[in-house]
């Protein structure tokens, strides 16, 4: 053990690597605590406006019915959690809904547009006014896409309902947009500080002055810029379902 501590008081630069690597490891041991978690995100598409059906002579109809105007919801559920959700983990009466607190919209029909899987075996159905989803598995990372059409009025904001056990649904629409900033401003922030330390260098050099590259500022450098680096790449990549609607 003295060797140890011996070894490391003559390595300042380990030193400061397990000092890092201490909080970043108990970080990650909480993160990989099994979580249950469906997330999802939805967007509105007015297909008909109120004032086309007010053309005179003109005749709306949407499966046989004829409507004043249209819109499609597509609402994105995914396994947002660490762990595999099944069809018992979602509580009998409290099944996943989609509707709209709107009294004045009215679901015409439903669909399942995507799977990202062929495990997740999703099924919609209208029952009491909202639609009900179901699937056998949601794996890691698996996703779902729910079309939803209906009439178009003032706040067509949905309404995701149901419960899971020993977990939640979380609507991630804000974090969506709060996510894509984010990733902005830490690739803006790693190019600002490699731009930052090359300018810092060239002057320097301008002036006839070097850095010693045995000195700890250029590694100190360096090791800042690696772990921003990675912290970005690894928020991009954890972030990228949020606005992935290319199956729709």
């Amino acid at each position: 053990m003295s060797r140890i501590v011996e070894f490391m008081s003559q390595n300042p630069y380990l030193m400061v690597l397990s000092l890092i690597l201490t909080p970043v490891a108990f970080v990650m041991g909480i993160y990989q605590a099994k979580r249950k978690q469906i997330g999802f995100l939805y967007k509105m598409i007015l297909l008909v406006d109120n004032s086309l059906s007010k053309v005179e002579g003109l005749d709306i109809l949407f499966q046989g019915k004829p409507i004043d105007s249209l819109a499609v919801t597509h609402v994105k559920f995914f396994n947002s959690g660490n762990t595999i959700i099944e069809r018992d983990d979602v509580y009998k009466n409290h099944e996943i809904r989609i509707g709209f607190d709107n009294s004045d919209i009215s679901i015409s029909s439903s669909r399942v547009v995507y799977q990202s899987s062929d495990t997740i075996n999703a099924t919609v159905s209208i029952s009491d006014g909202s639609a009900v989803v179901s699937f056998d598995t949601l794996e890691k990372r698996d996703s779902l896409i729910i079309s939803i059409y209906h009439n178009h009025s003032t706040n067509p904001k949905p309404q995701v309902s149901g419960k899971i056990k020993e977990g939640k649904i979380i609507d991630f629409s804000v974090k969506a947009a709060l996510a894509e900033k984010a990733i902005q401003e830490r690739a803006v922030l790693t190019l600002c500080m490699m731009s930052a330390g090359f300018a810092i260098l060239s002057v320097l050099s301008f002036f006839g002055i070097y850095i010693d590259p045995n000195s700890p500022f250029p590694h100190f450098i360096t090791i800042i810029t690696i772990i921003i680096t990675l912290v970005t790449f690894w928020f991009v990549n954890r972030n990228k379902e949020y606005n992935n609607w290319k199956y729709i």
